[in-house]
């Protein structure tokens, strides 16, 4: 039954109104067609037709209608009705209608023109992303910028948000916490634990093998991060020989801003073709800045340079030497 009156309130009055009004005529139609009579006193074959008026007021005025007007009244204000809300249905199809044109109702609304859409508003987006011009950067710019900081190792520094150490544990590295092994690790130490949890960092210890921390990507600069990484170095002894390419090539494939390189070892020697192609990967990696620091015993042993001296000049990076013997 709810049904039913739940239905009945969605029929519009009007259309109740002509239902009822041909219901009755309808049932009147059938139950009064037209009566012929005689009337009294005149001729036999003289008759009149009596009919059925509807009588209605409308506006305070009385109205009469034979059923034949009142039925085709009636279909004509059952088709205006349904035209009307056929049109209004279409006018509001049409006011709400959107389409992929820029100039279509939605931007118009919002007060965006065609011009912004053509260029206006794609080039003030590139101008907010990319910044004035004056160097200051935009939205963009400091999106990149975001988390870069400066780091430092043995005196050299480098900015970005991703460092890689590579650092030799050779035989020559010596062993015990005075040896050149433990002065590397006490400043490595350092260096990671100056960095913001922003930044990451990865560790590669090498001899003729590699062993890096962590194992798959870079590590957050974070508290538990420094922890873990603290744990490897501890465990890191100096044992072997020494292959620098292996070592390079694996920080460098992870993308790092900087690579802080430390060896003690002139031996074996990176040719001219090794150096070039470290340079060509630090290159395809998006420009990877290579601080050298070069341990020895007493005074620098080639003052023309070595290759740990041309690892950072065609890198874009700083060298150093350090005098193990005097710390």
């Amino acid at each position: 039954m709810s049904g039913i009156n739940s239905l009945i309130r969605r029929v519009p009055p009007w259309a109740i109104s002509l239902l009822i009004h041909l219901i009755i005529l309808i049932v009147l139609a059938l139950l009064l067609r037209t009566t012929v009579v005689v009337i009294r006193g005149a001729d036999s074959d003289r008759t009149a037709e009596v009919g059925i008026e509807l009588k209605s007021r409308v506006d305070g005025k009385t109205y009469y209608q034979s059923a034949e007007e009142f039925e085709a009244s009636a279909a004509a204000q059952s088709q205006g009705n349904q035209s009307g809300q056929k049109e209004s249905a279409a006018d509001i199809a049409s006011e709400l209608s959107l389409d992929a044109d820029p100039t279509s109702a939605l931007p118009g609304a919002l007060g965006i023109t065609a011009d912004d859409l053509g260029g206006g508003l794609g080039s003030d987006l590139d101008g907010v992303l990319s910044g004035p011009g004056d160097g200051s950067g935009g939205v963009g710019s400091a999106l990149e910028n975001a988390g870069k900081g400066e780091a430092k190792c043995f005196g050299t520094t480098g900015t970005g948000r991703r460092f890689v150490y590579v650092f030799d544990r050779s035989g020559s590295m010596g062993g015990g916490s005075r040896s050149a092994l433990g002065l590397a690790k006490r400043e490595l130490i350092r260096s990671f634990n100056s960095l913001t949890p922003q930044q990451e960092f990865l560790i590669v210890f090498y001899n003729q093998d590699t062993s890096v921390f962590p194992n798959k990507d870079l590590a957050l600069a974070d508290s538990r991060g420094k922890r873990n990484a603290e744990s490897f170095v501890d465990a890191i002894s100096a044992i072997g020989g020494t292959d620098h390419m292996e070592a390079l090539k694996r920080a460098l494939a992870c993308r790092p801003d900087v690579i802080f390189f430390l060896t003690d070892a002139d031996e074996p020697v990176m040719s001219a073709g090794n150096l070039a192609e470290i340079k060509r990967r630090a290159r395809d990696a998006g420009g990877v800045q290579i601080n050298s620091i070069e341990f020895g015993v007493g005074a620098k042993s080639s003052p023309n340079g070595n290759f740990i001296e041309r690892l950072a000049q065609e890198n874009g990076g700083q060298y150093i030497y350090i005098d193990v013997s005097s710390n």
